[in-house]
């Protein structure tokens, strides 16, 4: 299963954040988005839980907010928050009906598509319904034909990585996976 990565909807990252008022408001890329507008099919990303994010720190007027660890330099102190719980590895934001653990409060709203089973995300050509914005842009190259993954062994191409990944045992003759009653290697779980 591929990792849960951003939610995208028409390639604009929005992402629940914190403001200074202790407001909650969303981010477009860089821009800040009251929450009125509804930019999403899904109520579960524009009403947060107010007790599941974190409270919000004063910003100090300084032009950055370096990371005491890496000194690598944020905008604002949320963002800065937000980057420290990757060398600390806390995950304060937790799901109320499987208790998996998440860094950030983002990451915890799409995880709850999973029980939910909805799926927010539509492909504008076929309305194809997908949970995950990866899962749509890799449908969207069924349409387009597009495929950017090339071999470079023998220049074969494929729509998605892992097609080009499988493709590349051929030439590797790796065989990674094993029957659990037999122990015979294969090229492909399949």
């Amino acid at each position: 299963m591929e990792d849960h990565q951003h939610l995208e909807e028409c390639s604009t990252h929005v992402e629940a954040k914190s403001t200074e008022a202790g407001s909650r408001d969303y981010v477009i890329g860089e821009d800040f988005h009251d929450g009125e507008k509804d930019l999403l099919s899904s109520e579960v990303f524009l009403q947060p839980n107010a007790n599941e994010m974190p409270p919000a720190k004063q910003d100090d007027g300084k032009e950055g907010h370096p990371c005491g660890v890496c000194k690598k330099e944020f905008k604002r102190p949320a963002e800065l928050r937000r980057h420290e719980r990757t060398h600390s590895g806390e995950k304060p934001f937790s799901c109320s009906l499987c208790g998996q653990n998440f860094s950030q409060y983002g990451t915890l709203r799409r995880h709850e598509l999973i029980h939910t089973g909805e799926k927010p995300l539509r492909c504008l050509i076929c309305d194809a319904a997908f949970a995950q914005s990866s899962h749509l842009r890799s449908h969207e190259k069924t349409h387009t034909r597009e495929k950017p993954f090339r071999c470079l062994i023998c220049n074969v191409s494929f729509a998605r990585s892992s097609n080009l990944r499988s493709h590349e045992r051929i030439h590797t003759r790796e065989k990674p996976f094993h029957c659990p009653i037999c122990n015979v290697s294969f090229a492909r779980s399949s």
